[in-house]
C-alpha cells in the first residue's frame, strides 16, 4: 500500500510538466501559432480542406498555411508567400488584395471560393506583414538558427538586399539601404571571412554599409561622397576595405571597417584612370587595379597601407606596352586569384576571353574563349570550376533566355562547358559548395526577358536567381523573382 502511495505524488508531478505541453499544443492547433487576429483569416479562409491546409496542399502549389511555421515553407516553386515587412512582396496579401488603392492585386483570386477578404481584414495582413510577420509569441520568422547559411544579393533599382536562405533557398526577408531618398544602386556585397558582417556598397552616393549577419540589420556606414563606387576588397582579417571610384580620374579609398573611418585615399590626376576591377594578391602585399580601358593593370604595394607605393602599370599582353590607346583596349571587366593563389584571371568584354596569370612574374599563361561579354567570376573550391558570367550570349535555344555561364577547370585551363539555358542577362554569381550549387542573379532588364510575377515596387521590372547544380553542371528547377535588377551576390557560409 505504500508502494502505491508513493507513486500518486510521482503521477501527478509528470502530469503537471506534461500538462503545460499539452495545452500549449491544443492552443497551437486552435490557431496555428499565427495572432490571434491573423489566425482568424488564415484558418478560417485559406488553410482550409482542398486548399492550403496540411492534407490537401499539394492541390494548391504545395503551399500548407495551417500553421505559422508552415506558411514560412513556401511553396514547390520555392515561392516565399509572406516577405517580412514588405506586403506588397507578399502573395498572401497581393493574391488577397481586390481593392486598388491597397496595392496590386495578383490572380488568381484568393480565396478562390467564397467571399472576398474585406478591407478590415486585408488591413490586418498588411499590419502584421510590416511588422515583420510574427507568430503569436512575438518571434519572427527564420530567427531559429542565428547562424544559418545564407545568401545576400543586391538589387540595384530598389535599394535593397535580398536574402535566402542558402539550404531551403527561399527568400527569407529584404534589407532596405541608402542614405537618401534618391536610388542609390547597390553595387556590390562581400560577406567578410568570419561570416559575421555583410558589407554592400552603394554605386552613386559613395556609401559603404556594414550590416550584422545575424540580425541583417546595418550597424555602421562609411561615407565618400558622389562618385561611381563600383567595387571593393576585405583584408582576409576583416579589419580595412579598399574602395573603388571607377570615374575618368579613379580612387581608391582604405577604410577602417572597425570604426567604419576612411584612413586613406589613394588619389590623383592619372593615378587610377577608369579602374574597374580589383583584387588583393593572397599575401596582400600587393593591390591590383585593373581599368576598363587598355591593356595593363595597376599593380600597388600596400604592405602599409597607409602608406602605400606608387602603383606600376604592367602590360596584360606579350611583347606590347602599357597603353590606353584604342588599338590596344581589350575592355577589362573583373580580376580574381586562384584558390591557391598562384594564378589570377582577368576577363575581357572586348575579346570575349579570360586570361590567366602567374602570380609570382605576371606572365600570360593561358587566353581562354569565353561565352559573350564576361562579366563576373565565382570560384569552387570543392570542384576545380571557375565560373563565368556573360550577360550577351545570345547563342541560346529558347526565346526567354539570354546569357550563358562559361566553366572553366582552373587546373587544366579548359573549358569545361558553356551553360546556356535559363538566364536573362545574367551577372552576380557565388558557390555554395556546402549544397553542390552555384547561384546566379539575372538582372532581367530587357523587356524580352521572363515576364516578372509581380509589378516591381519601383522603378524597372523585377530580376530573378536561379542555380546550377555542381555535380553535373546542369539547371536546377529553381527560380525566384527579386527585387529589381539583382546584380551583386556573395554567401554566408
Amino acid at each position: 500500500m505504500r508502494k502505491y502511495l508513493l507513486f500518486l505524488p510521482t503521477v501527478a508531478i509528470i502530469l503537471a510538466l506534461l500538462l503545460p505541453s499539452c495545452l500549449r499544443e491544443q492552443a497551437a492547433a486552435l490557431d496555428g501559432g499565427y495572432p490571434a487576429p491573423v489566425a482568424q483569416i488564415i484558418l478560417t479562409k485559406c488553410a482550409l480542406s482542398g486548399c492550403h491546409n496540411a492534407q490537401d496542399k499539394d492541390l494548391a502549389a504545395g503551399l500548407d498555411l495551417s500553421t505559422w511555421q508552415a506558411c514560412f515553407q513556401g511553396t514547390e516553386d520555392f515561392e516565399s508567400v509572406v516577405i517580412p515587412h514588405y506586403t506588397m512582396e507578399s502573395h498572401v496579401f497581393m493574391h488577397c488584395n481586390t481593392f486598388a488603392d491597397l496595392g496590386e492585386q495578383l490572380s488568381p483570386r484568393m480565396p478562390k471560393t467564397g467571399a472576398a477578404l474585406s478591407r478590415e481584414e486585408l488591413k490586418i495582413l498588411d499590419d502584421w506583414i510590416m511588422q515583420g510577420a510574427p507568430d503569436k509569441y512575438g518571434r519572427l520568422p527564420f530567427s531559429d538558427r542565428p547562424n544559418r547559411s545564407k545568401i545576400y544579393v543586391t538589387n540595384q533599382g530598389c535599394d535593397r538586399v535580398a536574402v535566402i536562405d542558402a539550404n531551403s533557398r527561399l527568400l527569407m526577408r529584404y534589407i532596405q539601404v541608402g542614405t537618401s531618398s534618391g536610388v542609390e544602386g547597390p553595387h556590390k556585397v562581400s560577406v567578410s571571412r568570419d561570416s559575421r558582417y555583410v558589407y554592400v556598397l552603394l554605386n552613386n552616393d559613395g556609401v559603404l554599409h556594414k550590416i550584422d549577419a545575424t540580425t541583417d540589420e546595418i550597424i555602421g556606414s562609411a561615407s565618400f561622397g558622389a562618385g561611381n563606387w563600383v567595387n571593393f576588397i576585405l583584408t582576409k582579417d576583416g579589419s580595412r576595405a579598399f574602395v573603388l571610384d571607377s570615374e575618368n580620374d579613379g580612387r581608391v579609398v582604405v577604410v577602417n571597417l572597425n570604426n567604419m573611418i576612411d584612413e586613406k585615399y589613394y588619389s590623383g590626376t592619372g593615378l587610377f584612370v577608369l579602374p574597374h576591377g580589383m583584387s588583393l594578391s593572397p599575401d596582400e602585399q600587393y593591390l591590383y587595379v585593373l581599368p576598363s580601358g587598355g591593356n595593363f593593370v595597376y599593380k600597388m604595394d600596400v604592405t602599409d597601407p597607409l602608406q602605400p607605393q606608387l602603383p606600376q602599370k604592367v602590360c596584360l599582353v606579350p611583347g606590347s606596352q602599357a597603353s590606353f590607346s584604342a588599338a590596344d583596349n581589350l575592355n577589362f571587366h573583373e580580376i580574381v586569384f586562384s584558390p591557391d593563389g598562384t594564378k589570377y584571371f582577368v576577363n575581357t568584354q572586348l575579346k570575349n576571353d579570360v586570361r590567366v596569370y602567374n602570380a609570382k612574374n605576371d606572365s600570360l599563361l593561358s587566353i581562354i574563349p569565353t561565352a559573350i561579354y564576361p562579366q563576373e567570376f565565382a570560384f569552387s573550391k570543392r570542384f576545380p570550376y571557375l565560373f563565368v558570367s556573360c550577360i550577351s550570349d545570345s547563342t541560346c535555344t529558347s526565346n526567354a533566355c539570354l546569357g550563358a555561364i562559361t566553366v572553366i577547370d582552373y587546373n587544366s585551363l579548359q573549358v569545361v562547358k558553356h551553360i546556356k539555358e535559363g538566364f536573362y542577362q545574367p551577372h552576380g554569381l557565388v558557390v555554395d559548395d556546402a549544397n553542390h550549387r552555384l547561384f546566379i542573379a539575372s538582372r532581367n532588364l530587357d523587356l524580352k526577358g521572363p515576364p516578372p510575377h509581380h509589378t516591381a515596387a519601383c522603378a524597372g521590372r523585377n530580376g530573378f536567381i536561379s542555380s546550377v547544380n555542381l555535380d553535373n553542371l546542369s539547371l536546377e528547377d529553381y527560380h525566384v523573382d527579386l527585387s529589381v535588377d539583382p546584380y551583386s551576390v556573395d554567401i554566408r557560409r
